[in-house]
Protein backbone atom coordinates (compact mmCIF):
# COMPACT_ATOMS: atom_id res chain seq x y z
CA UNK A 1 0.00 0.00 0.00
CA UNK A 2 1.25 3.41 -1.00
CA UNK A 3 0.87 5.72 2.01
CA UNK A 4 1.63 9.01 2.84
CA UNK A 5 1.47 10.55 6.26
CA UNK A 6 1.43 14.14 6.85
CA UNK A 7 2.67 15.84 10.45
CA UNK A 8 4.91 12.76 9.85
CA UNK A 9 7.64 13.70 12.58
CA UNK A 10 5.54 15.22 15.40
CA UNK A 11 4.47 12.62 18.49
CA UNK A 12 2.23 10.13 16.83
CA UNK A 13 3.59 10.64 13.27
CA UNK A 14 6.66 9.29 14.34
CA UNK A 15 5.29 6.65 15.81
CA UNK A 16 3.04 5.67 12.55
CA UNK A 17 5.72 6.11 10.24
CA UNK A 18 7.33 3.66 12.59
CA UNK A 19 4.68 1.12 12.64
CA UNK A 20 4.06 1.12 9.21
CA UNK A 21 7.60 0.34 7.99
CA UNK A 22 8.35 -2.52 10.49
CA UNK A 23 5.33 -4.08 8.70
CA UNK A 24 7.12 -4.34 5.89
CA UNK A 25 4.89 -3.87 2.82
CA UNK A 26 3.74 -0.20 2.85
CA UNK A 27 5.67 2.35 0.61
CA UNK A 28 5.62 4.90 3.28
CA UNK A 29 6.04 8.92 2.25
CA UNK A 30 6.48 11.77 4.70
CA UNK A 31 5.16 15.38 4.56
CA UNK A 32 6.48 18.08 7.39
CA UNK A 33 7.72 21.06 7.94
CA UNK A 34 11.85 21.13 7.58
CA UNK A 35 12.88 22.23 10.72
CA UNK A 36 16.31 21.03 12.51
CA UNK A 37 14.06 18.83 14.52
CA UNK A 38 12.14 16.87 11.75
CA UNK A 39 15.70 16.93 9.76
CA UNK A 40 17.00 14.75 12.41
CA UNK A 41 14.05 12.61 12.73
CA UNK A 42 14.03 12.08 9.06
CA UNK A 43 17.03 10.73 9.28
CA UNK A 44 16.82 8.17 11.88
CA UNK A 45 14.55 6.15 8.67
CA UNK A 46 17.18 6.56 6.50
CA UNK A 47 15.88 5.81 2.90
CA UNK A 48 13.06 3.70 4.06
CA UNK A 49 10.98 6.42 3.18
CA UNK A 50 10.27 8.95 0.62
CA UNK A 51 9.97 12.67 2.03
CA UNK A 52 8.17 16.11 1.58
CA UNK A 53 9.04 18.82 3.11
CA UNK A 54 6.79 21.59 2.66
CA UNK A 55 3.80 23.56 4.60
CA UNK A 56 0.24 22.55 4.19
CA UNK A 57 -0.49 26.32 3.20
CA UNK A 58 1.76 25.73 0.52
CA UNK A 59 -0.41 23.89 -2.54
CA UNK A 60 2.39 23.01 -4.84
CA UNK A 61 4.56 21.02 -1.95
CA UNK A 62 1.74 18.86 -0.92
CA UNK A 63 -0.08 18.72 -4.17
CA UNK A 64 3.37 16.70 -5.60
CA UNK A 65 3.17 14.55 -2.13
CA UNK A 66 -0.68 13.45 -2.20
CA UNK A 67 -0.18 12.10 -5.96
CA UNK A 68 0.18 8.06 -6.34
CA UNK A 69 -1.24 7.78 -2.79
CA UNK A 70 -4.01 4.95 -1.54
CA UNK A 71 -4.33 6.13 1.91
CA UNK A 72 -3.18 9.72 3.36
CA UNK A 73 -3.33 9.69 7.22
CA UNK A 74 -3.32 13.12 8.00
CA UNK A 75 -1.90 14.17 11.65
CA UNK A 76 -0.61 17.67 10.86
CA UNK A 77 -1.68 20.40 13.24
CA UNK A 78 -1.18 23.19 15.52
CA UNK A 79 -1.88 21.54 19.29
CA UNK A 80 -2.03 23.11 22.76
CA UNK A 81 -0.88 25.02 24.26
CA UNK A 82 0.33 27.35 20.89
CA UNK A 83 -3.20 26.87 19.18
CA UNK A 84 -4.21 28.85 21.38
CA UNK A 85 -1.64 31.40 21.82
CA UNK A 86 -1.79 31.41 17.84
CA UNK A 87 -5.65 31.02 16.67
CA UNK A 88 -5.46 32.76 13.44
CA UNK A 89 -2.56 30.24 12.52
CA UNK A 90 -4.26 27.39 13.89
CA UNK A 91 -7.30 27.87 12.03
CA UNK A 92 -5.37 28.69 8.66
CA UNK A 93 -3.41 24.81 9.29
CA UNK A 94 -5.80 22.76 10.91
CA UNK A 95 -8.55 23.84 9.56
CA UNK A 96 -7.64 25.63 5.97
CA UNK A 97 -4.53 22.82 5.65
CA UNK A 98 -7.12 20.13 5.76
CA UNK A 99 -9.94 22.01 3.64
CA UNK A 100 -6.81 22.02 1.32
CA UNK A 101 -5.81 18.06 1.69
CA UNK A 102 -9.29 16.98 0.84
CA UNK A 103 -9.75 19.38 -2.29
CA UNK A 104 -6.51 17.79 -3.64
CA UNK A 105 -7.41 14.31 -2.66
CA UNK A 106 -10.99 14.69 -4.39
CA UNK A 107 -9.40 16.00 -7.70
CA UNK A 108 -7.91 12.92 -8.22
CA UNK A 109 -8.76 9.71 -9.73
CA UNK A 110 -9.27 7.67 -7.90
CA UNK A 111 -9.24 9.31 -4.87
CA UNK A 112 -6.83 8.37 -2.08
CA UNK A 113 -8.96 7.28 1.13
CA UNK A 114 -8.19 9.87 4.34
CA UNK A 115 -7.23 8.73 7.63
CA UNK A 116 -7.89 11.77 9.85
CA UNK A 117 -7.07 12.44 13.74
CA UNK A 118 -9.63 14.60 15.53
CA UNK A 119 -9.48 15.07 19.58
CA UNK A 120 -11.83 13.78 22.32
CA UNK A 121 -11.67 17.48 23.26
CA UNK A 122 -14.49 17.82 20.84
CA UNK A 123 -17.41 16.78 23.60
CA UNK A 124 -15.73 19.90 25.57
CA UNK A 125 -16.96 19.88 29.19
CA UNK A 126 -18.63 16.66 30.43
CA UNK A 127 -16.99 16.79 34.16
CA UNK A 128 -20.68 17.05 35.31
CA UNK A 129 -22.54 14.02 32.72
CA UNK A 130 -21.83 10.51 33.84
CA UNK A 131 -18.91 8.70 31.89
CA UNK A 132 -17.63 7.52 29.25
CA UNK A 133 -17.99 9.39 26.38
CA UNK A 134 -19.60 8.08 23.18
CA UNK A 135 -18.53 8.65 19.67
CA UNK A 136 -22.96 9.75 19.37
CA UNK A 137 -22.59 12.23 22.01
CA UNK A 138 -22.99 15.64 21.16
CA UNK A 139 -19.82 17.95 20.37
CA UNK A 140 -19.48 21.40 22.67
CA UNK A 141 -15.69 22.35 21.84
CA UNK A 142 -15.07 25.55 24.02
CA UNK A 143 -11.38 26.31 22.79
CA UNK A 144 -9.46 27.02 19.32
CA UNK A 145 -7.96 24.02 19.01
CA UNK A 146 -11.36 21.88 19.74
CA UNK A 147 -12.98 24.35 17.39
CA UNK A 148 -10.59 23.36 14.64
CA UNK A 149 -10.58 19.89 14.48
CA UNK A 150 -14.86 19.74 14.59
CA UNK A 151 -13.91 22.21 11.73
CA UNK A 152 -12.13 19.64 9.73
CA UNK A 153 -14.47 16.78 11.07
CA UNK A 154 -16.90 18.81 8.87
CA UNK A 155 -15.21 19.55 6.11
CA UNK A 156 -13.81 15.05 5.63
CA UNK A 157 -17.75 14.30 6.22
CA UNK A 158 -19.13 16.94 3.14
CA UNK A 159 -16.31 15.80 1.36
CA UNK A 160 -17.22 12.69 0.38
CA UNK A 161 -13.79 10.71 0.70
CA UNK A 162 -13.51 7.41 1.46
CA UNK A 163 -12.49 8.36 5.34
CA UNK A 164 -12.28 7.54 8.78
CA UNK A 165 -12.12 9.56 11.95
CA UNK A 166 -10.20 8.79 14.99
CA UNK A 167 -10.92 11.11 17.95
CA UNK A 168 -7.66 10.60 20.72
CA UNK A 169 -7.56 10.29 24.60
CA UNK A 170 -4.35 11.80 25.53
CA UNK A 171 -1.52 10.43 23.56
CA UNK A 172 0.88 12.26 25.70
CA UNK A 173 4.23 11.46 24.49
CA UNK A 174 6.98 9.38 26.87
CA UNK A 175 9.54 12.73 26.53
CA UNK A 176 6.78 14.83 27.13
CA UNK A 177 7.45 18.11 29.29
CA UNK A 178 6.71 18.44 32.59
CA UNK A 179 6.89 22.17 32.78
CA UNK A 180 3.68 23.49 30.56
CA UNK A 181 1.87 25.06 32.36
CA UNK A 182 -1.26 24.64 30.41
CA UNK A 183 -1.26 21.25 33.22
CA UNK A 184 -1.85 23.54 35.86
CA UNK A 185 -5.34 24.48 34.65
CA UNK A 186 -6.76 21.05 34.81
CA UNK A 187 -8.83 20.67 38.05
CA UNK A 188 -6.87 17.27 39.55
CA UNK A 189 -10.41 15.31 39.86
CA UNK A 190 -11.04 15.42 36.12
CA UNK A 191 -11.24 12.30 34.42
CA UNK A 192 -8.79 11.51 31.73
CA UNK A 193 -8.33 8.43 29.53
CA UNK A 194 -4.54 7.98 29.12
CA UNK A 195 -3.53 6.30 25.44
CA UNK A 196 -0.02 5.35 24.26
CA UNK A 197 1.26 7.03 20.97
CA UNK A 198 2.64 3.41 20.46
CA UNK A 199 -0.94 2.27 20.74
CA UNK A 200 -2.44 5.23 18.70
CA UNK A 201 -0.05 4.11 15.55
CA UNK A 202 -1.47 0.62 15.90
CA UNK A 203 -4.70 1.52 15.45
CA UNK A 204 -3.83 3.47 12.59
CA UNK A 205 -1.78 0.97 10.76
CA UNK A 206 -4.69 -1.59 11.86
CA UNK A 207 -7.33 0.67 10.37
CA UNK A 208 -5.68 0.56 6.77
CA UNK A 209 -6.34 -3.28 6.45
CA UNK A 210 -9.72 -3.44 7.82
CA UNK A 211 -12.62 -2.62 5.57
CA UNK A 212 -15.07 -2.30 8.27
CA UNK A 213 -13.94 1.09 9.78
CA UNK A 214 -14.35 2.97 6.84
CA UNK A 215 -16.70 5.43 6.83
CA UNK A 216 -17.13 6.14 10.26
CA UNK A 217 -15.50 7.72 13.06
CA UNK A 218 -14.25 5.81 16.67
CA UNK A 219 -12.89 7.30 20.04
CA UNK A 220 -9.43 6.09 20.55
CA UNK A 221 -8.14 5.37 23.82
CA UNK A 222 -5.66 2.88 26.44
CA UNK A 223 -8.83 0.98 27.82
CA UNK A 224 -10.34 0.45 31.12
CA UNK A 225 -6.60 0.19 32.57
CA UNK A 226 -5.68 3.94 30.92
CA UNK A 227 -9.22 5.49 32.34
CA UNK A 228 -7.69 7.27 35.33
CA UNK A 229 -8.09 10.88 37.16
CA UNK A 230 -5.71 13.75 35.97
CA UNK A 231 -4.37 13.46 40.01
CA UNK A 232 -2.99 10.23 39.25
CA UNK A 233 -1.25 11.22 35.60
CA UNK A 234 0.29 14.35 36.91
CA UNK A 235 1.63 12.40 40.02
CA UNK A 236 2.68 9.34 38.37
CA UNK A 237 4.85 11.67 35.62
CA UNK A 238 6.02 14.18 38.12
CA UNK A 239 7.13 10.70 40.88
CA UNK A 240 8.60 9.11 37.44
CA UNK A 241 11.35 12.52 36.76
CA UNK A 242 12.31 12.50 40.27
CA UNK A 243 10.16 15.90 40.99
CA UNK A 244 6.96 14.71 43.13
CA UNK A 245 4.01 15.52 43.10
CA UNK A 246 2.96 19.36 43.59
CA UNK A 247 0.47 21.11 46.10
CA UNK A 248 -3.16 21.19 45.09
CA UNK A 249 -3.28 24.79 45.49
CA UNK A 250 -1.34 24.85 42.10
CA UNK A 251 -3.97 23.91 40.35
CA UNK A 252 -7.11 25.52 39.16
CA UNK A 253 -11.07 24.10 39.73
CA UNK A 254 -12.20 24.40 35.98
CA UNK A 255 -13.71 21.80 34.01
CA UNK A 256 -11.53 20.56 31.07
CA UNK A 257 -12.36 18.69 27.76
CA UNK A 258 -10.66 15.25 28.94
CA UNK A 259 -12.79 11.99 29.91
CA UNK A 260 -13.29 8.34 29.68
CA UNK A 261 -14.03 6.95 26.21
CA UNK A 262 -16.26 3.95 25.23
CA UNK A 263 -13.84 2.25 22.98
CA UNK A 264 -15.01 -1.16 23.14
CA UNK A 265 -16.04 -0.93 19.24
CA UNK A 266 -12.71 0.68 18.29
CA UNK A 267 -10.38 -2.11 20.13
CA UNK A 268 -12.92 -5.07 18.57
CA UNK A 269 -12.40 -3.97 15.33
CA UNK A 270 -8.74 -2.86 15.18
CA UNK A 271 -6.87 -4.53 18.60
CA UNK A 272 -4.62 -1.73 19.26
CA UNK A 273 -4.93 -1.35 23.25
CA UNK A 274 -1.38 -2.97 24.33
CA UNK A 275 -0.08 -0.66 26.42
CA UNK A 276 -0.71 0.88 29.92
CA UNK A 277 -0.45 3.99 31.70
CA UNK A 278 2.23 1.95 33.89
CA UNK A 279 4.19 1.03 30.87
CA UNK A 280 4.35 4.74 29.69
CA UNK A 281 5.65 5.98 33.29
CA UNK A 282 8.50 3.14 32.78
CA UNK A 283 8.95 4.44 29.46
CA UNK A 284 9.53 7.75 30.66
CA UNK A 285 12.26 7.09 33.86
CA UNK A 286 14.05 4.91 31.11
CA UNK A 287 14.06 8.42 28.75
CA UNK A 288 14.74 10.21 31.44
CA UNK A 289 17.79 8.32 31.92
CA UNK A 290 20.67 10.23 34.08
CA UNK A 291 18.88 13.06 34.41
CA UNK A 292 16.77 12.29 36.99
CA UNK A 293 20.04 12.07 39.47
CA UNK A 294 20.69 15.56 38.80
CA UNK A 295 16.26 16.72 38.85
CA UNK A 296 16.88 15.10 42.25
CA UNK A 297 19.83 17.42 43.71
CA UNK A 298 17.63 20.17 42.39
CA UNK A 299 14.68 19.30 43.25
CA UNK A 300 13.93 22.12 45.52
CA UNK A 301 14.93 24.52 43.13
CA UNK A 302 12.84 22.98 40.00
CA UNK A 303 9.70 22.69 42.32
CA UNK A 304 9.88 26.45 43.15
CA UNK A 305 10.00 27.50 39.18
CA UNK A 306 7.07 25.04 38.37
CA UNK A 307 5.29 26.82 40.73
CA UNK A 308 5.89 30.05 39.31
CA UNK A 309 4.46 29.34 36.31
CA UNK A 310 0.95 28.17 37.79
CA UNK A 311 -1.18 31.63 37.84
CA UNK A 312 -3.34 29.62 40.89
CA UNK A 313 -0.28 29.48 42.85
CA UNK A 314 1.09 32.89 42.81
CA UNK A 315 -2.64 34.35 43.23
CA UNK A 316 -3.23 31.65 46.37
CA UNK A 317 0.22 32.14 48.05
CA UNK A 318 0.83 36.04 48.03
Amino acid sequence: MNILVTGAFGNIGTRTVRELLQRGEHTVACFDLKTAKNLKTAKTFGNQIELFWGDLLELDSLKSAVVGRDVVIHLAAIIPPRAEKEPEYTQQVNVNGTQTVVNLLSALDPPPRLLFCSSVSVFGDTFNLPPPRTVTDPLYPTDVYARSKVACEEIIHKSGLNAVIFRLGAATPPEMSSNDSMMFTIRLDSRMEFVHPDDVARAIANALVCDEVWGNTYLIGGGKDCQILFRDFFNGIMTAVGIGMLPDAAFGDQPFYIDWLDTEESERLLHYQQKTFRDFLQELKKAMGHKTIIIKMMRPLIRCMLLNTSPYWKTRNK
